[in-house]
């Protein structure tokens, strides 16, 4: 079961849903999906889940009409990783460099 944490349509525009589960997003819930597109109108969407997605519901997304974009949850730790969001910097590190400068002759 699809639990939505966001959803937004406009007509012609996007929706985007998320999945709480832990468990393997599956061909229904990607086609569910695609229906509630179609049902709003939309041309694109975006379907997040916190797991995976099953082999049959990634080659689902490529052979409809529509666009439907599938981050499953190791893309979006990469994400948030990347963009800084819901993350904390635990430890940097210096690089450091030979300033040529310093042993330059004047």
């Amino acid at each position: 079961m699809m639990l939505p944490i966001l959803e937004f349509c406009q007509s012609g525009e996007s929706v985007s849903t998320s999945d709480l589960n832990a468990t393997i997003a599956d061909l229904s819930e990607v086609q569910a999906f695609a229906g509630s597109l179609e049902g709003n109108r939309a041309k694109k969407g975006v379907f997040i889940t916190t797991s995976q997605f099953s082999p049959e519901a990634t080659a689902y997304v490529t052979q409809i009409g529509m666009k439907i974009i599938l981050i499953d949850g190791q893309q979006l730790s990469e994400m948030m990783i990347d963009h800084e969001v819901g993350v904390t910097v635990e430890e940097t590190y210096a690089v450091r460099r030979i300033d040529s400068d310093y042993f330059s002759e004047e």
